[in-house]
């Protein structure tokens, strides 16, 4: 197999939607839009057919294109599965890597780009509208899986009229000598103002609350910073809660107490920590409480009426190997490791005593994913299968699905499959009236709310060729964007690779592809570089292994991807040959 990889410094993962035989590509033209205000929305939609043969080195070639025909979509009409008794709404489609979403009411909430922008939003009209309400971009790095991670209100939001957010900082230095190029859990005063659209924040009101210790080495690219969670949620004894990873300075951080990489981390309203966390009980940095071993829990969510603490944590790398999975945490279960490095899911080079193993695993199976964890709903919109299910959802394969439990609400029965056209989510929030929001990396924030008479359309199936490896086509349709742009491909370090495929042309890297905002194309390996000590490319976005090609989306943050120079030990358990 030829491979290579693709790297993209701002992506936390890539996402495939790639087709040998037959690709479907929606070209749609969009009425009412605005980067401020948009109304319910229309899709005019063109379906292209692609007949596309896989050809030695040279990719696709383009057999014979069929005009399929027009459709006219309203907001609640899906290509693909949506749960019956649903509907999802289209609230806006241009933000930049949304991350967070935080209700102010039912129709009422801001949300947070990973560059550093908040936004105040209002649906109470029926139309979507925003204002900017804080800009954090002058003190927010925004490289690798950098950015806000994270905002809540204070527990005692009506009388302080704070919010916690939880950001990467871009200073080389913290305050008073504190490790830099860090994460900072901060407070800022919320300015209510008139309500509606009027509310505000404002960076002089930072109370810097607590700098992570584990800074990252100055020298280390930014696009290597992963893995450091990670959600607030606020729990049963009043005490702020959230989880990192490893962090990718290093692994074993996972399991070391000494740092807070790889723990839930438990802290006071004024970011000290109690005196009774694991960590400063044994030894270790205080902030570590209940459990580590965690390798990047990105979303966690504490269900109060069960005291459980549920934790959604990123998989590793090889596609081939890695599982991704969903933990549950009560405080009777004492201090547990969730076995990152050893393990990967259930699967274990090595079991410690106190290890636990996931409630719920799913294997990558040569594609990408990744566990977006959300929370137990008990909201009132919808009936059963919802009531007391978890809704969650993964980032690579782009589902959203709910979680039953069993009696005892610490093992799963069964899943159900919400919605199989959902995007690259990055974050799932529930309202005050039931409803929840999801946000996809694409830049899209929608609404699911009840609708008894929706119709449902039959999952898209899976096929595959003879001459090539596995394929899904897929029907996709997005909002179709006649915005140009222009992506940069290069390599890291500069010159080490001379070649790549984009859409069937060879061409020499650096390369500047001319295109559109949420335009398709296919990135395809020209030749792998291997050789004696185990330095190799491959295609697949941010990770290590899979596949010699993938489909890149054009969103309205990513410029720049890089063919990134990686190492490995045993260079054949990559699929990656020396010559």
């Amino acid at each position: 197999m030829r491979v290579l990889n693709v790297f993209h410094f701002m992506n936390p993962l890539s996402t495939t939607r790639t087709s040998n035989l037959l690709h479907f590509i929606a070209l749609s033209s969009t009425t009412s839009t605005s980067t401020s205000t948009s109304s319910v929305k229309k899709e005019e939609t063109i379906f292209y057919l692609f007949e596309l043969k896989m050809e030695q080195m040279t990719g696709f070639v383009l057999l014979g294109l069929v005009l399929c025909g027009v459709l006219v979509l309203s907001p609640t009409t899906s290509f693909g599965f949506i749960l019956n008794g649903m509907k999802r709404q289209t609230l806006f489609d241009s933000a930049i890597v949304p991350t967070d979403v935080l209700f102010l009411s039912a129709k009422r909430f801001l949300y947070s780009e990973g560059n550093g922008a908040i936004y105040v939003c209002d649906i109470s009209s029926g139309n979507f509208q925003r204002q900017l309400y804080m800009d954090m971009s002058s003190v927010v790095s925004f490289e690798g899986n950098k950015g806000i991670q994270d905002m809540i209100l204070d527990i005692d939001f009506a009388t302080t009229q704070k919010i916690y957010i939880y950001y990467s900082h871009n200073a080389n230095l913290g305050p008073q000598g504190q490790p830099g190029n860090t994460h900072y859990v901060s407070t800022f005063s919320h300015l209510e103002n008139q309500g509606g659209l009027t509310p505000r924040a404002y960076l002089n009101s930072e109370q810097v609350l607590w700098v992570d210790p584990d800074g990252y080495p100055l020298d280390l690219p930014g696009g290597l910073h992963w893995h450091f969670g990670g959600q607030f949620s606020w729990g049963p004894d009043d005490k702020l809660y959230f989880a990192q990873g490893d962090k990718m300075i290093d692994q074993n951080y996972a399991q070391d107490i000494t740092h807070p990489a790889g723990c839930i981390i438990r802290m006071n309203k004024d970011g000290s920590f109690p005196p009774d966390n694991y960590g400063a009980l044994n030894g270790g940095h205080p902030a570590c409480w209940g459990a580590n071993g965690l390798r990047s829990p990105w979303r966690t969510k504490w269900d109060l009426p069960t005291a459980r603490f549920i934790i959604g944590d990123v998989g590793g790398n090889d596609q081939d190997t890695a599982y991704e999975e969903i933990h549950i945490y009560k405080s009777s279960m004492g201090f547990v490791c969730f076995g990152w490095p050893w393990c990967d899911g259930s699967h274990c080079g090595y079991i410690g005593p106190n290890y636990v193993m996931p409630v719920l695993e799913w294997a990558h199976n040569g594609s990408p994913a990744a566990v977006i964890g959300g929370f137990v709903y008990r909201g009132q919109m919808f009936g059963a299968p919802f009531q007391e299910s978890y809704i969650f959802g993964d980032y690579g394969q782009q589902w959203l699905k709910i979680a039953q439990f069993d009696s005892s609400g610490l093992a799963i029965t069964n899943t159900i499959l919400i919605d199989d056209t959902v995007g690259p989510l990055t974050t799932i929030e529930e309202s005050p009236d039931g409803s929840f929001i999801v946000t996809n990396l694409d830049g899209m924030i929608y609404r699911y709310s009840a609708d008894t008479g929706i119709a449902t359309t039959a999952a898209p199936t899976t096929t595959t060729t003879t001459t090539t490896t596995t394929t899904v086509p897929q029907v996709v349709t997005v909002p179709h964007s006649n915005v140009p742009v222009q992506i940069n491909f290069d390599t890291v370090p500069a010159n080490t690779v001379g070649l790549l495929v984009i859409d069937g042309k060879v061409v020499q890297l650096p390369y500047t592809l001319d295109t559109f905002i949420h335009a398709f194309h296919d990135i395809e390996a020209y030749d792998d570089y291997c050789h004696y000590s185990g330095q190799f490319y491959q295609v697949k976005g941010w990770n290590w292994g899979g596949p010699n090609r993938r489909t890149l989306k054009v969103s309205y943050a990513y410029r720049d991807w890089k063919i990134y120079y990686n190492t490995a030990s045993n260079p054949q358990s990559h699929n990656c040959y020396p010559h």
